[in-house]
């Protein structure tokens, strides 16, 4: 038996307590207190070995490890072309009407006296995949209209079949 098949019996019963319509709340409450606390200990174990799995990767430049990847998610994320001041700028604004809107125009709103991007359905197409939005996205950081104060790294686990 692999590390990953074995299972606790333990860990099973509380599980099946939880969805088991018989117990009542004060047996499901005792199941969920027990499970809580099995899931804070594996979660502080996780943390400690979770950065050294991390640089390991990074430092070999490996994309995945097994199930694990690494992902990595912005931080302070900012739009400084919607801020107000470029309400204004015919540099940007032509910009937006000359570079964005006449390839994607989904992702520009337009306001009265101005145009912003939608950084909403912009970035659910980003993740999308979608590559319209990403050459949009591209285009926006290359123009400084999108920064990040850097970018925060994690592990992300392919789900087991």
């Amino acid at each position: 038996m692999t590390l990953t098949e074995r299972r606790d019996p333990n860990i099973d019963t509380a599980l099946e307590a939880l969805t088991d319509n018989r117990l009542t709340i004060e047996d499901k409450a005792g199941a969920y207190a027990l499970l809580h606390q099995v899931q804070l200990r594996i979660n502080r174990a996780l943390r400690k070995v979770r950065d050294d799995i991390i640089i390991y990767m990074k430092s070999n430049e490996l994309k995945s490890l097994g199930p694990l990847s690494i992902k990595s998610t912005p931080i302070d994320v900012a739009w400084p072309v919607n801020i107000e001041a470029n309400w204004q700028d015919a540099t940007v604004q032509d910009a937006l009407r000359d570079l964005i809107l006449p390839i994607a125009p989904e992702f520009i709103r337009k306001i009265p006296a101005h145009l912003e991007l939608d950084t909403a359905a912009l970035g659910a197409a980003v993740h999308m995949g979608d590559p319209v939005a990403l050459e949009v996205h591209r285009q926006v950081k290359a123009h400084g209209w999108r920064t990040e104060a850097g970018r925060r790294l994690s592990l992300e686990v392919k789900e087991a079949k």
